[in-house]
């Protein structure tokens, strides 16, 4: 649904403040001519967005009169607001969940006076060179290298796409261990010798500000002789006195306010024995996800400003607007870096930073856009962001055979997409779209050159409703399918498979090439393979069916794909792991090969996140946690599986399904919150277990 305020609703708010308003105008206009004139004499001080990303605005008299917004990209879509007090009225008129904004310092200056104060208040933390881009010294040397020897052979993380990292809570150069201990906040360093390995430091990690009690650390990245570590918090603070009164929506008399932050520390590893935090950065709204390519990480994280919670005015900036903090310092996003989706229906922000991995003390760039929170794709130049929502309409009202007035509620699932691209730390939002039905995970996004492929679920349903008198409800109908489509650059549809596995819905997607695996299910497991060498004309090439399903899917070497899943009965109801390896030597004949079904075991987080499952198809190798153990297996195209060991875990109170798995040269490691059990790569033999 585009982004449409009512033209009612827009000029009762302006009428609201505009006589206070018209009293800062002159003065504004003054600020403004003065601040032109610094600007031609200067000629270095830097005004509004770190990126400059701002396309041309249009005059006035070239708008329509129903036109909200004074300006809007010529290509993607985007809006543009031209002042924050555009900004207010585009999330009043759409309207917001009412919780989670940050709210510091609170200058209660006019609209726009406060306005021009921002622009003019650039913090000096935020240099830039020439173009407006933020200086960044050269990236580091990536993990990897060995301390004068050989370079280790070491496994990382499992990632979605080759070469963008994506955080986890254990980390290795291949030399070192990293692990993130959640629970106690502590940052543990192991060297990684074999049967002599041993804890050489721990940290524990502290965030400073009022959040520092309610911080905790979530996932880490690892980047040379840095290790980044990302934290989720809020902090607890008293609302304003003009807020906090009898007029409150929700929380009338003295109640406090929820404000969550997401925050990056980075810790120096240079000497291994003696770590130490050396940088803090802070971006409003929770933390959601985040990559780390060609030297520069991506924080994402997701903002709901209160604006129906409590009557926010557009003076009250730091209600509605997100921002950011460096070494302490907060500071209020620029309007030129905040960008409204149009898709959006609901008052949110995806809040994107990008921090440089050779420095990590300042952010590079900042862009907040308005909607588009949730599944994150990235491959290193295209940054794609997706938004499930839910859309209804109603027809027009008709009358039926029998004469009863009545009208047909049609709601749908739908998906809200943002493409931005990224170069050298830079952010800039290229374009803006949606398509139908729901997407499972990250999984089921991928580009491929100039197109962008997608595989959802995708659901429909009808009331009818007759409206005379007393509503009524009459029939209702639903319908569920699943759906591959294909975009071009500028999110326009151009290809499309649909109708598939009616009832059923998408439980797991592989991306190969010019191929799209995935798995539908509701009582067996048909595992689709579509074509997609014209992207114009995808087609599908096979459907096997197979009991169960398969919840990951993984490549194991030529001709042959890995899945990780559940076994099922003829009802539908699930029952223990699963193993399948299927040949796709032949996509159009995609066989079962093999398949083992773990006889103690029912559930496991590698079901749900790629990263706590271990695949490996060059070591022979597939292992993951599950039920207080960790299991290990490897396959054989002529016998199938063959469990190699279970490795019984201790919990110590801990959660034990986050365990993690790794080969460094010749030895397996299995991380823990507590252990690091050590065990010789060829045998499973034990050979160590580290305390941490």
């Amino acid at each position: 649904m585009k982004i449409q305020p009512r033209p009612e609703l827009i000029r009762e708010l302006r009428a609201q403040k505009a006589q206070k308003k018209n009293r800062f105008r002159v003065w504004t206009r003054v600020m403004a001519a003065a601040l032109c004139l610094c600007l031609v004499a200067g000629g270095a001080f830097a005004l509004g967005s770190l990126g400059g990303r701002r396309p041309q605005q249009l005059a006035a008299a070239d708008l329509p009169k129903d036109v909200i917004f004074s300006a809007a990209a010529k290509d993607g879509g985007f809006i543009y607001p031209a002042s924050y007090e555009e900004l207010y009225d585009s999330l009043m008129a759409r309207g917001g969940y009412g919780y989670g904004t940050p709210m510091r310092g609170w200058g209660f200056m006019d609209f726009a006076e406060a306005e021009v104060a921002l622009d003019m208040d650039v913090n000096a933390k935020f240099s830039t060179t020439d173009d407006g881009m933020a200086a960044a010294p050269e990236p580091p040397p990536m993990p990897g290298g060995d301390e004068g020897g050989t370079d280790p052979d070491y496994s990382g993380t499992n990632v979605q796409v080759a070469g963008i990292d994506e955080a986890d809570i254990v980390k290795t150069d291949g030399n070192y261990i990293y692990v993130l201990s959640q629970e106690n906040k502590k940052l543990y360093i192991v060297k990684a010798d074999g049967e002599n390995s041993a804890v050489v430091a721990t940290l524990k990690l502290e965030v400073t500000g009022d959040a520092k009690d309610n911080a905790w650390p979530m996932e880490m990245y690892l980047a040379g002789d840095k290790v980044f570590v990302l934290f989720s918090s809020h902090s607890i603070r008293p609302l304003p006195a003009h807020l906090d009164d009898k007029d409150s929506r929700i929380y009338p008399g003295g109640y406090e306010h929820y404000v969550p932050k997401t925050i990056v520390v980075t810790v120096d590893v240079s000497d291994r024995a003696k770590p130490k935090q050396a940088a803090e950065l802070a971006q409003d709204g929770s933390y959601t996800n985040s990559r780390m390519a060609n030297g520069y990480l991506y924080i994402i994280s997701a903002q709901y400003p209160p604006i129906y919670s409590f009557p926010v005015q557009p003076r009250d900036l730091e209600a509605y607007c997100p921002g950011v903090e460096v070494d302490g310092a907060y500071r209020i996003l620029p309007i030129d870096d905040i960008v409204i989706c149009p898709e959006a229906e609901t008052a949110n922000y995806t809040i994107l930073t990008s921090v440089s991995l050779a420095d990590g003390r300042n952010f590079t760039d900042t862009l907040a856009l308005s909607g588009n929170s949730g599944t994150v794709y990235f491959d290193g130049k295209n940054l794609l962001l997706a938004e499930s929502s839910w859309t209804s309409k109603n027809s027009e009202e008709k009358r039926d055979s029998n004469g009863r007035l009545y009208t047909d509620i049609f709601s749908g699932s739908r998906v809200n997409l943002a493409l931005l691209t990224v170069d050298g730390g830079k952010i800039t939002e290229t374009a803006s779209g949606s398509i139908e039905g729901n997407l499972l995970n990250q999984f089921s996004m991928d580009i491929a050159g100039d197109t962008f492929r997608f595989v959802v679920n995708r659901n429909s349903s009808s009331q009818r409703i007759y409206t005379e008198g007393i509503d009524e409800y009459g029939d209702w109908t639903n319908h569920q399918d699943n759906c591959l489509y294909v975009l071009d650059a500028k999110l326009n549809l151009i290809g499309k498979v649909e109708g598939l596995g009616e009832d059923e819905q998408v439980k797991s997607v592989r991306f190969m090439g010019d191929i799209a695996y995935f798995v539908t299910f509701r009582q067996t497991d048909p595992l689709f393979a579509v074509d997609l060498k014209d992207p114009r004309n995808p087609k599908v090439l096979s459907a096997l069916k197979v009991p169960g399903f398969s919840a990951y899917l993984h490549p194991y070497g030529e001709g042959l794909l890995f899945g990780f899943g559940y076994d099922a009965d003829d009802a539908g109801r699930t029952g223990n792991l699963k193993l399948s390896m299927y040949s796709i030597a032949n996509n159009a004949d995609v066989r079962e090969l093999h398949t083992s079904i773990l006889k103690k075991a029912t559930w496991s987080s590698a079901t749900w996140n790629h990263k706590a499952i271990f695949v490996n198809a060059q070591k022979n190798l597939i292992a993951f946690p599950a039920e207080g153990s960790y299991y290990v297996y490897s396959y054989d195209a002529r016998t199938g599986f063959a469990e190699l060991g279970i490795i019984k875990l201790s919990s110590d109170g801990y959660w034990l399904d986050d365990a993690r798995g790794m080969y460094i040269n010749d030895c397996f490691y299995v991380v823990t919150a507590t252990r690091i059990y050590v065990l010789s790569l060829d045998s499973l033999v034990e050979l160590a277990v580290v305390k941490l």
